[in-house]
């Protein structure tokens, strides 16, 4: 069931989403606490441009500003707890960079 208005949350992209998140913290887990953060960084790049090629087949639907700001501090929070210090990229956003929503 659907809302009127929320099309685009349906089953298939939630799933898609979560998976996105889901992957980026096995490759974490994976390459340790102590890996260097350019490595730590190419996991996170490769899961905004995830979530920016799901946000691009939903019309740019998906990611709308409530949810981006959300978005922001669950990597930020990721981040932290994998070892970056995220107050040393511009508005403490390293996902500016890459992000396109």
């Amino acid at each position: 069931m659907q809302l009127v208005g929320m099309f685009q949350y349906t089953r298939r992209n939630c799933h898609a989403a979560r998976e996105v998140f889901d992957k980026l913290l096995a490759g974490l887990l994976e390459i340790g606490e102590g890996a260097p953060e350019a490595q730590k960084m190419a996991l996170f790049e490769a899961a905004v441009i995830a979530l920016n090629q799901l946000n691009a087949a939903t019309k740019h639907s998906l990611i709308e500003t409530g949810q981006r700001e959300d978005l922001w501090k669950l990597f930020n929070e990721i981040a932290v707890t994998a070892g970056i210090d995220c107050s040393k990229y511009q508005y403490n956003d390293f996902t500016f960079q890459w992000r396109e929503w």
